[in-house]
This record gives C-alpha cells, sequence and structure tokens, in this order.
C-alpha cells in the first residue's frame, strides 16, 4: 500500500480479508501502516457456520443466493464466489496464529448473526 509506516489510527475490513491474494502478507502490510496499539476490525464469513441455523443458511448461501443472484445480475460467478471463497478460509484457531504470528494481539473473537459473521478485533503490537 502506498502509505507511510505507522499512518493510521485504525482500519476496518470487512468482507474482504478472504479475498487477499496472500492472507498472512495482506495482513503484515496492514500492521505497518498501523500505529502501534491501533485497532483492526475485520467482519467476515467463517469457514462454518454451527447451530440450528447452519442448514437454512447453507441451503440460502450456497443454493439460493446464487440462483438469486445469475437471475438479477446476469453474473453467475459473483455469487458463487461468495460460498466457494469461505470454504477454504482458515477456522477461527489458525486465523488466531495467523494474527499472532503477524504481530497482532486478539482482542475480541465474537460470532454475530447466529454465527453467520465473525467479527474480529485486533491490537498492533
Amino acid at each position: 500500500m502506498p502509505f507511510k509506516n505507522e499512518t493510521f489510527d485504525g482500519c476496518i475490513v470487512a468482507f474482504g480479508i478472504r479475498n487477499f491474494e496472500n492472507l498472512e502478507k495482506g495482513i503484515k502490510e496492514t500492521g505497518r501502516i498501523l500505529k502501534k496499539d491501533a485497532l483492526f476490525v475485520i467482519l467476515e464469513f467463517p469457514n462454518k457456520v454451527k447451530g440450528v441455523i447452519s442448514p437454512i443458511f447453507k441451503l440460502y448461501f450456497r443454493l439460493l443466493l446464487p440462483l438469486i443472484g445469475r437471475i438479477f445480475s446476469k453474473s453467475e460467478f459473483a455469487y458463487t464466489y461468495l460460498p466457494e471463497s469461505t470454504k477454504y478460509f482458515p477456522s477461527k484457531e489458525d486465523l488466531k496464529e495467523i494474527f499472532k504470528r503477524c504481530g497482532y494481539e486478539v482482542v475480541e473473537m465474537k460470532e454475530r448473526t447466529f454465527g453467520i459473521v465473525l467479527e474480529i478485533t485486533l491490537r498492533r503490537i
């Protein structure tokens, strides 16, 4: 990124880190431009949704969403890519290790909306 080291007081990425070409490299680069103790908040779809909502969410996310996308946007890829990209996203435990290796403290990791969304708050150390 074309920014000086330790430029920003915080960063928010919503539903984007699973699209980083190289997850660890992207997380480290974000850390480079964050000031010490800055917060990095991430919203992302987890690789697995558990609980009562799981079968309903899978039906919607993997079948209905691509169908709706195909009908209304004429771009099947855009709506099949989303569920496909979450399959290979690291688990919560693996993410914690990645964040530690990249110079962050995991402040909080919460499941939101019945586990459909993962909210991660990191502190650059």
